[in-house]
């Protein structure tokens, strides 16, 4: 199975085929694109033949996570009384015309049902489309497509058993010192938001779902930043990656020795197939192929 995860201008890729000790990784890396365009079959075409001379594709199963810059984000109010599929074909034929409708495929995922609260996930069509064509080039099937850092949620829960916690957060560390975060509480998305990081301060930038509890982890970096944090108490545990390959940020957060933070990449619980020394920090941008164990008991 073939993992592939855009973030930036790079593509990553992780290829895991079946043993008797579970998943076993026969290669992954990175590639650097001057675009990393998905819009068209030929631009996926050209990504999948690049990935495909590093790996050999013995099952032809994949898995797609986008840049969140590929997608567009909205709420939708969902009071209990309301049923959510009514609630939801409403908010379609209120606020979306039919044009919107004809080139964005929507997906909704309910926030903790205390929100009262629906996350839309809005993306191309076309992206879609050219995933599927350019994978049955291949006689491929196209098991998921996500968002990277919903994807990296994945890796938390199935590969770090992070379903088994009370709460948790993943922390996608980003270029330009812009983060995105997920809060997760009793296996419900609590919130998803971007911060902005300062070298001793951290400025919200978009928010969806739980505003309070958002505020309250920004203001816990905040004081890991400033060297006042010994853990997260937002949270149980803490899920930390860097999303493009500098990683000097997350390498960091990693050594501050935080009670409750761990560094999210798959590679740390997975067999290998050539193993050696890895660089862990380095190559944490592959928890963002986690959506590839959905469903997996690693």
């Amino acid at each position: 199975m073939l993992a592939i995860s855009q973030a930036y201008n790079a593509v990553n890729f992780l290829h895991w085929t079946p043993s008797e000790s579970g998943p076993l990784v026969t290669g992954f890396g990175n590639l650097t694109f001057s675009d990393c365009d998905f819009s068209t079959a030929a631009s996926v075409n050209q990504i999948i033949a690049a990935i495909k001379a590093k790996v050999t594709l013995d099952l032809p199963v994949f898995a797609f996570s986008l840049d969140a810059s590929k997608a567009f984000f909205s709420t939708t109010p969902a009071p209990k009384i309301v049923d959510p599929a009514d609630i939801l074909s409403w908010q379609i034929n209120q606020s979306q015309d039919e044009k919107f409708q004809e080139v964005m495929d929507s997906y909704h995922f309910p926030f903790a049902t205390d929100l009262e609260m629906f996350l839309n996930i809005h993306i191309p069509k076309a992206i879609k489309k050219s995933i599927i064509e350019s994978t049955r080039q291949y006689k491929g099937e196209v098991r998921f497509v996500s968002i990277g850092i919903f994807s990296a949620e994945n890796c938390a829960r199935y590969c770090f058993k992070a379903g088994a916690l009370n709460s948790y957060i993943v922390w996608r560390m980003g270029k330009y010192n812009i983060d995105q975060l997920l809060i997760i509480e009793d296996n419900a998305l609590q919130a998803y938001f971007s911060v902005r990081r300062s070298p001793d301060a951290v400025k919200l930038i978009e928010i969806y779902g739980n505003k309070e509890l958002a505020e309250e982890v920004a203001g816990e970096i905040e004081k890991y930043l400033r060297g006042d944090l010994t853990g997260f108490s937002s949270a149980e545990r803490v899920f930390v990656y860097q999303a493009d390959h500098k990683y000097l940020d997350v390498r960091k957060v990693i050594e501050a020795a935080l009670d409750n933070v761990t560094l999210l990449n798959p590679l740390k619980v997975l067999h290998s197939e050539h193993p050696g020394k890895i660089n862990y920090y380095k190559t944490s941008y592959l928890a963002e192929t986690g959506l590839i164990f959905r469903g997996l008991d690693v």
